[in-house]
Parts: C-alpha cells; structure tokens; sequence
C-alpha cells in the first residue's frame, strides 16, 4: 500500500448511518421471524403474539434507524456551522 492512499475518514456519518439502519432492519427481522416461529406454538392465538412480537421488533428496529437519522442530522448541522468540513 503506498503512502499516497489516504485512509477512509473516521467521521463518516453515512457510512454510521447506514450501519445503523441495517442494524435495524436486522433486529426487525430476527424479531419477527422468531415471533412468528413462535407464534406457531400457540395455535389458534398464536396470531396475537405473532403480532406483539412484530411490534416489539418495529420498536427495537425503529430505535436503531432513529440513531442513524440522529446521526446524519448532527453530521448536517455540524456542517453547516463548521465550513472547514467538506465531503
């Protein structure tokens, strides 16, 4: 590698968040899907927890893609209030 190559940046706020809302959307799967796994269980009730643990992986899911929308906000108004940072 030579010394030209510069390194990638630390401070990639969309590269963060994007990890963020797949992180998301992995929690929202794995949840739903071993609810619905689950839910098999139960039989005839079975739709209602299927539903309950939907909800509970959409709110773990959701906190995760709001940290990554947190992230890109904060990026943004640090950029705009600092012009030394550019892309």
């Amino acid at each position: 590698m030579s010394a030209a190559t510069p390194l990638p940046s630390t401070a990639q706020a969309h590269r963060d968040a994007a990890y963020r809302f797949a992180v998301g959307a992995l929690y929202f799967a794995v949840v739903s899907g071993l609810g619905s796994l689950v839910a098999l269980l139960f039989g005839p009730y079975g739709i209602v927890v299927s539903v309950l643990v939907s909800l509970l992986g959409v709110y773990y899911g959701g906190i995760e893609v709001a940290r990554g929308i947190d992230l890109l906000v904060r990026h943004a108004i640090a950029e705009t209030a600092d012009p030394s940072i550019e892309n």
